[in-house]
């Protein structure tokens, strides 16, 4: 899927937070169709708790560059039925959630191994993104991002998730990444 100006591109609590660290916050919000779920607007209320530098998020701000959506019982609870057993993030799972329950197209802007294979078993591994991906559509080239925010490790993840599923198509997305 092109990204375009039009591309809506949901964002999990970590790419939020890498985006910040990295400074590529605005451009992205700015240039595409920004959203996220209430979960992940939470979830970034901590920054990154465990870092020995969090990077602080203004909630106010970011409620202001990005439409929030809710998640319901149920959506949780399709989603839930469908990963199969992957445990996910809170924020990851909200997100898949509500993805996998609106019928409208969203590229997924996430970094985790976990993420990834629950999409694989949703069919929608190919509408997931890179942070450097969507950053660099921005202007935003040579960033210092950590590995698994990088196209290099997202490539890798999901040609390693779809042969995992190839060879073992019956129980290939519960694998541990």
């Amino acid at each position: 899927m092109p990204l375009t100006r039009q591309t809506r591109v949901l964002l999990d609590t970590m790419a939020i937070v890498e985006a910040h660290r990295v400074a590529c916050w605005n451009g992205l919000t700015g240039y595409f169709s920004a959203e996220t779920v209430e979960e992940c607007v939470v979830e970034s209320a901590t920054g990154n708790e465990n870092s020995r530098c969090p990077i602080p998020v203004d909630l106010d701000t970011l409620r202001t560059r990005v439409t929030v959506h809710p998640v319901s019982d149920e959506m949780l609870a399709a989603l839930r039925l469908a990963a199969k057993g992957v445990f996910l993030d809170a924020g990851e799972e909200h997100l898949l959630a509500f993805t996998a329950a609106s019928s409208d197209v969203y590229v997924i802007c996430s970094a985790d191994g976990a993420c990834m294979r629950v999409a694989k078993a949703l069919g929608i591994l190919d509408r997931l993104v890179s942070l450097e991906t969507v950053a660099e559509k921005v202007g935003h080239r040579g960033l210092p991002l950590r590995v698994n925010f990088t196209e290099k490790w997202h490539a890798a993840c999901c040609e390693r998730i779809s042969l995992v599923d190839f060879l073992s198509p019956q129980d290939g997305v519960n694998r541990p990444s």
